[in-house]
């Protein structure tokens, strides 16, 4: 199976260089070597979003995402709608790994029961509800219908 660590960046990725001073990224750029980034300034890696503008890098999540699109005989073209312009995916690039800052977490203890508080701030993309899913998850996640 292909390398689908989402911690660095692979030679052929596209990434996205990130500045967490300024809370955004500063440069999006394909990796021809292998990148180390050091706080604040990281590299992580992007995952193309399939569209009628997708072009392939060559890199390893191109693969995998050519290998599934041979799969199903899907067309870059079917993207596009002439019709309906506006139903039409360009497709592009988005983050692999969520990205958070400051995560802090308390449980208050009442007499209805417990409540456990969670505070971070989550880079542009992220959603919360994928962070709690994670958090809550259980150790065995099939055996308990998750």
């Amino acid at each position: 199976m292909e390398n689908l660590d989402l911690s660095s960046v692979d030679v052929g990725d596209m990434y996205a260089h990130i500045d967490f001073r300024v809370g955004r990224t500063v440069k999006i750029d394909l990796a021809k070597s292998k990148l180390k980034g050091q706080p604040p300034l990281i590299q992580i890696p992007l995952l193309p979003l399939i569209g009628y503008a997708y072009r392939s890098q060559g890199g390893r999540f191109d693969k995998l995402l050519n290998r599934v699109i041979g799969e199903e005989g899907v067309s870059m073209r079917d993207f596009y709608v002439k019709e309906m312009p506006e139903l039409s995916i360009e497709g592009g690039f988005r983050s692999g790994p969520m990205l958070s800052g400051g995560f802090n977490w308390s449980i208050q203890r009442g007499e209805e029961g417990s409540v456990v508080k969670i505070n971070t701030l989550l880079y542009r993309g992220s959603y919360v509800t994928i962070l709690l899913r994670e958090v809550m998850k259980p150790s065995d996640p099939v055996a308990s219908g998750f």
